[in-house]
C-alpha cells in the first residue's frame, strides 16, 4: 500500500477490524487558537479517547459564507479553535464518566478551555457534521482557492504545540490564507492554501513555500504525508527524511517489480518536480467564450464555473441528499457532478485551440443522464450548478441544428398549452360534446368511430377510460 502503486496493484486486502462502541459520549472543547489546543493533545490522549479531532472556526464562518448553517454551529462553545473528544463504551455511564473525568482533568492546566459535554446522539450528530464539512468549506469561488498544496503533513502529538506556531507563521510570511483541521490524536494537520498557480512568480513562490515547509516539518521529526501518500508533490523530500541510501534503496526495490517502469511512473521514486504537470499553470489560458447566462459569482466567466468544483467527491455517496441521482444508478464517475464538472474544465482548458469546444461529444454524452435537477447546487460545498452549465452547453452545442423532439415537446411548452387552449373553441360534430383534457365527458369509443372513418365499433359494454360509464352499443 505504502508503495502508491508504483510497484503492483492491490486487488484485494485483509483488514483487522476493531469494536464498535455501543455507547458514546462527546467533549467539545473550545480555544483561543490551534497551538494552545495542541498544548493539551497528550493529556486528553491519557484519557483513552476513541476520537480526537479538530477544526478551527474559520471552517464555520466559510460554510456560513457559503450559505451552509447546521445546528451544531451554535452548539459549539466559547473559542477560535474546537477539539472534540469522543469517548465510547458499553454503557452511557462509562462514557459519561470519561467526559466528566477530562474536565476536571483539563480544569487543573494551564489555560483551560471552555467545555461542553453531549451525550445524546442527535447533538453530537450535529457537531460532527461541521466537522465533516471542514474540507468542503475551504474553497469560496473567487474569495478562497483552497488547493492542497501542504495537506496532511505530521508530527509526534507531543511537538505539536510548536509545529503549529511555526506553520503558522510560515504561512503569513508567504502571504497566503489558511484554516486548520484534522486529526489531533495522530497530530496529523489538514489545511488548504490560496495559492497563485497560474503565474510563473505565484509558482516560484509555492515552490519556496513547500521546501520551507518541509525543512520545517523535518526539524520537529514528522513527515511531509502523514495520510495521503507522497506522490509527486512531496517525494522530492524523501531524501531529507531518509538519506539517499535508503531512497537508493527504495529505487532498486521498484526495479524489481517494475522492470520496464511503467506503474505510476514520476512519483515516490525519481519524482517529477513538485510544480510540473500542474492542473492550471502558465500554461493555462482557456478562450473567452460568449454565453447565455452571466456566472457572476465565478468573474462572469464560464471557465472559472467549470472550475468551481475541486474534488471533494461529495457527489459520490450512494444515500442520503439529492445529489447526485445518476451517479447512484451508474456508479460511473462521468456521471457524478465532479466527473462533468472535470470534462466541462477540459474542454474550457482545450478551448483556445479548438475551432468548436461547445461541439465536444464526450462532453454532451456525459450531461446526457444529467436530471437538471439542481441536487447540486444545494448540496455541493462549492455550490457546483450543473443545471446551468448543462442548459449553458446545449444551447451552443444544438445551435444550428435540429434538437430532439423532446426538447420542442417541452421546450415550447408555452405554445402547445395556447394551442390547447384554442381547441376548446373549435367546432365539434353534431350531437358531440366539447371536449378538453382531464374533462369527465371524454369521447366514447362510439363517437371516436362514427367521427374516424375506418375505427373499430366499440364492443358492447365497454366502458369509457377513466369515467367508470357504460357506452351503447355502436350501430352496424
Amino acid at each position: 500500500m505504502g508503495s502508491e502503486c508504483t510497484c503492483a496493484l492491490v486487488l484485494s486486502a485483509k483488514v483487522r477490524l476493531l469494536p464498535w462502541p455501543r455507547k458514546r459520549s462527546l467533549v467539545v472543547l473550545g480555544y483561543p487558537d490551534s497551538p494552545t489546543a495542541a498544548e493539551h493533545v497528550t493529556d486528553i490522549l491519557d484519557t483513552g479517547p476513541v476520537g480526537l479531532e479538530f477544526f478551527e472556526r474559520g471552517i464555520v464562518a466559510n460554510l456560513r459564507a457559503k450559505g451552509f448553517e447546521s445546528a451544531g454551529m451554535g452548539e459549539l462553545p466559547e473559542g477560535d479553535t474546537f477539539v472534540l473528544v469522543e469517548y465510547g463504551a458499553d454503557t452511557q455511564e462509562e462514557t459519561d464518566r470519561a467526559g466528566h473525568a477530562i474536565r476536571e482533568r483539563l480544569t487543573a492546566l494551564p489555560h483551560t478551555p471552555d467545555i461542553k459535554e453531549y451525550d445524546d446522539e442527535q447533538h453530537q450528530a450535529d457537531i460532527w457534521e461541521v466537522r465533516r464539512g471542514a474540507i468542503g468549506s475551504t474553497r469560496i469561488p473567487q474569495q478562497h482557492g483552497g488547493q492542497a498544496g501542504w495537506e496532511d503533513a505530521a508530527v509526534d502529538p507531543a511537538r505539536l504545540s510548536g509545529y503549529l506556531r511555526d506553520f503558522r507563521e510560515l504561512v503569513e510570511r508567504y502571504g497566503y490564507h489558511t484554516v486548520l483541521f484534522g486529526h489531533f490524536g495522530q497530530g496529523c494537520i489538514h489545511n488548504r492554501l490560496d495559492l497563485d498557480l497560474t503565474t510563473a512568480e505565484g509558482i516560484t513562490r509555492f515552490n519556496d513555500f513547500i521546501d520551507e515547509a518541509a525543512d520545517l516539518v523535518l526539524s520537529y521529526g514528522g513527515t511531509p504525508s502523514g495520510e495521503h501518500g507522497d506522490g509527486q508533490l512531496k517525494a522530492a523530500f524523501l531524501p531529507r527524511m531518509y538519506g539517499p541510501e535508503l531512497v537508493d534503496a527504495f529505487e532498486r526495490f521498484k526495479a524489481i517489480f517494475d522492470p520496464d517502469w511503467a506503474m505510476n511512473p514520476g512519483k515516490v521514486v525519481k519524482p517529477r518536480a513538485p510544480v510540473d504537470d500542474l492542473r492550471l499553470g502558465t500554461h493555462y489560458h482557456p478562450a473567452e467564450l460568449d454565453t447565455h447566462f452571466a456566472f457572476p459569482e465565478d468573474g462572469f466567466n464560464f471557465a472559472d464555473a467549470a472550475n468551481r468544483c475541486f474534488g471533494v467527491g461529495k457527489c459520490r455517496h450512494l444515500d442520503g441528499g439529492t445529489m447526485c441521482p445518476s451517479f447512484m444508478v451508474t456508479r460511473e464517475e462521468k456521471n457524478s457532478t465532479r466527473g462533468r464538472s472535470r470534462m466541462l474544465f477540459e474542454m474550457m482548458e482545450q478551448s483556445g485551440e479548438r475551432r468548436h469546444p461547445w461541439r465536444d461529444e464526450g462532453v454532451k454524452d456525459a450531461l446526457d443522464l444529467c436530471l437538471a435537477c439542481k441536487g447540486c447546487k444545494g448540496d455541493c460545498p462549492v455550490r457546483v450548478d450543473m443545471a446551468t452549465y448543462k442548459a449553458e452547453f446545449l444551447s451552443h452545442y444544438y445551435e444550428g441544428r435540429l434538437r430532439p423532439r423532446s426538447a420542442y415537446a417541452m421546450g415550447l411548452i408555452q405554445r402547445w398549452s395556447r394551442v390547447a387552449a384554442w381547441r376548446r373553441h373549435w367546432p365539434t360534430a353534431p350531437g358531440r360534446r366539447p371536449w378538453s383534457p382531464g374533462s369527465s365527458s371524454s369521447p366514447s369509443a362510439s363517437h371516436r368511430s362514427a367521427s374516424c372513418p375506418g375505427s373499430p365499433p366499440a364492443r358492447s359494454g365497454a366502458s369509457t377510460a377513466g369515467t367508470g360509464r357504460r357506452t351503447p352499443t355502436a350501430r352496424r
